[in-house]
């Protein structure tokens, strides 16, 4: 009999009770990150621990929405929920505007003219001027980023106060 059957199995044997005996790092798992941030391991983080990460203490009194200034395992899921799904949300707009853009631009030179948008787009064309910043008659992809940020952050300065 060969010994490289027997060598092969021996091997798997080994590299499988070590995996087994190493056990899951701080950080693995869903529960892995929470564990490392509870330093006093009462099942919740309270603003000291939070402020281990500055994120998550900026975001404490979002994230606390019972009010008990801790942040226990399921609040802290949503919040990770929430924040996953306004991730998807955002690549997904991305995505769709590349996508309107380019199908409004019926040249392909990657720049928008009145004429290219037409009709298709009113609010669009109602905004050009607004938009070309330099005034060449003409929309860029980030002429168009940077007016749909600076709109996002007056909505969001407004609604803060």
């Amino acid at each position: 009999m060969s010994p490289r059957p027997f060598l092969l199995a021996l091997t798997l044997t080994v590299l499988g009770a070590s995996v087994a005996l190493a056990g899951p790092t701080p950080g693995d798992g869903p529960n892995g990150r929470f564990a490392e941030l509870d330093r006093n391991r009462d099942g919740a983080i309270d603003r000291s621990e939070a402020a281990a990460t500055p994120r998550l203490a900026e975001r404490f009194e979002r994230i606390d929405r019972n009010g008990d200034q801790r942040l226990d395992p399921t609040e802290v899921r949503k919040a990770a929920r929430l924040a996953a799904t306004r991730r998807d949300l955002a690549k997904a707009q991305r995505e769709a505007l590349r996508a309107r853009f380019a199908f409004l631009d019926a040249d392909g030179d990657r720049s928008l003219t009145l004429a290219e948008i037409g009709d298709d787009a009113p609010r669009l064309a109602g905004r050009f001027a607004t938009i070309d910043r330099n005034r060449d008659g003409r929309i860029v992809p980030d002429e168009l980023r940077d007016h749909l940020k600076a709109e996002r952050e007056a909505r969001r300065a407004s609604r803060a106060g």
